[in-house]
């Protein structure tokens, strides 16, 4: 058995699963089609075919918009590269774990031809490939004018993408904040984990404490969406206070260079409005043994989407009690190695490559778990990612307002449209009080 395992990389999941089913004894390959602007390390096969298609892909990715001809041909010979890239991959893989919603030619004919050929099909969703756009903050920020034609061709795009992929699929991963258009039942993500490769530096669990102020790091993919401004606003009241903060923020940096400064650090602030308690970054911290503040609605709920043994350990918390939750962590030197040391056993063990690959293996075998399926009508999760919910109110109302409740694309799921729609009542309610 060959496992495909692409074609686009987030995060490092692909070169961690990579990884995992290699040290379990498993053929599989990453497929991409560009290197990684981060520069996550791995291994490819050493193909002319998929080095061209790779290096037509990062050419793509890296023209500015600016070089409009220079960006459309390489755009336009990559696509023409696809074709013989899926029918080698046809020949070559028994199985295809696709990554954030992309395939290889991104078609429906695709993904006929994958069950023509009788492959095994899974989808692994990671968020704004699959959540609806009217809580996505990071698409539609906070802060600017809510446009409800926009956001309704971004529903209709990622809703009709995702109906034609689980369609076809023999399995699609997704967590509950974000699989709200699905129709068919899905396979919980916080079940499976995420697979990350532990960073090549020495002494995870401890690094020598050289500096006296309480070191910080952030890092920001979408400083809006992540809260940023809000972040410093409360590491500034915190100092303010007189506590010994030094706040270290870097964006845009290889993963070498961040994973440079996780080591160097004492605790990272995540982010402040996260639909899952741990994400990338924080999952990179707790490699480290570095414990991790993160922020978001879903966390005074989150038993509701996850099991209690499958919880990552971070201090997750909702967006109003950030504050005090830094502070906590800032005053107390032992609660932060407590923590950061639960962090580092969960990832090295539940959440290590081999274990993840492991689960996986068991997807593509058909041993599935009853306890690892979502039912999507069961879904009540309403408040989103990278916005405050008065914006995500907005968002919702706005659509609704203009298009009806049937522009939420989730008619059959009557419960969760109703729980959407009293959502964005509220703010109707708060505006006219």
């Amino acid at each position: 058995m060959k496992i495909f395992i692409g074609p686009t990389e987030i995060a490092g999941i692909v070169a961690g699963l990579c990884t995992g089913f290699h040290r379990i004894n498993v053929n599989a390959e990453a497929v991409l089609k560009g290197v990684h602007p981060f520069g996550y390390q791995m291994a490819f096969q050493k193909n002319w075919l998929l080095s061209t298609w790779r290096r037509l892909g990062t050419l793509s990715q890296n023209t500015p918009r600016t070089r409009v001809v220079k960006k459309f041909i390489f755009a336009f010979l990559e696509r023409l590269c696809s074709l013989p890239v899926l029918a080698f991959c046809l020949h070559r893989f028994d199985v295809f774990i696709f990554i954030f919603g992309q395939t290889i030619t991104n078609t429906e004919f695709e993904m006929r031809l994958l069950k023509a050929f009788d492959k095994r099909v899974i989808f692994v969703y990671l968020g704004s490939d699959a959540r609806p756009p009217y809580i996505n903050g990071a698409v539609f920020p906070a802060g600017r004018a809510v446009d409800p034609d926009k956001v309704r061709r971004e529903v209709r795009k990622i809703k009709k993408r995702l109906a034609i992929q689980e369609h076809y699929a023999d399995a699609c991963i997704n967590s509950p904040t974000t699989g709200h258009f699905h129709e068919k039942r899905f396979i919980n993500w916080f079940a499976m984990g995420f697979p990350k490769n532990a960073p090549p530096l020495p002494c995870a669990t401890e690094f020598p404490h050289t500096h006296q102020c309480i070191r910080i790091l952030h890092s920001p993919s979408n400083p809006m969406a992540k809260g940023t401004p809000t972040i410093q606003r409360i590491i500034q009241r915190l100092i303010a206070k007189g506590h010994p903060i030094e706040l270290v923020q870097i964006k845009g940096m290889s993963n070498s260079v961040v994973l440079e400064e996780l080591a160097y650090c004492e605790m990272v602030v995540d982010q402040l409005y996260s639909d899952t308690p741990m994400a990338g970054f924080a999952t990179e911290a707790a490699h480290l043994g570095k414990p991790a503040v993160v922020g978001g609605y879903l966390a005074p709920v989150m038993n509701t989407c996850i099991r209690k043994h499958e919880i990552p350990p971070t201090c997750f918390v909702h967006p109003d009690e950030m504050e005090a939750a830094i502070e906590a962590l800032v005053v107390d030197a032992h609660a932060r190695r407590q923590l950061g040391q639960r962090a580092y056993s969960f990832v090295q063990t539940q959440w290590s490559s081999e274990a993840v690959a492991r689960r996986f293996l068991r997807l593509i075998e058909k041993d599935i778990p009853s306890e690892w399926w979502v039912d999507p009508r069961q879904l009540r999760y309403v408040q989103g990612v990278g916005c405050p919910d008065s914006h995500t109110r907005q968002l919702i109302s706005g659509l609704v307002q203009r298009f009806g409740p049937c522009a939420l694309e989730i008619s059959d799921k009557p419960e969760l449209l109703d729980r959407f729609l009293m959502f964005a009542q509220e703010d109707e309610e708060a505006t006219q009080c």
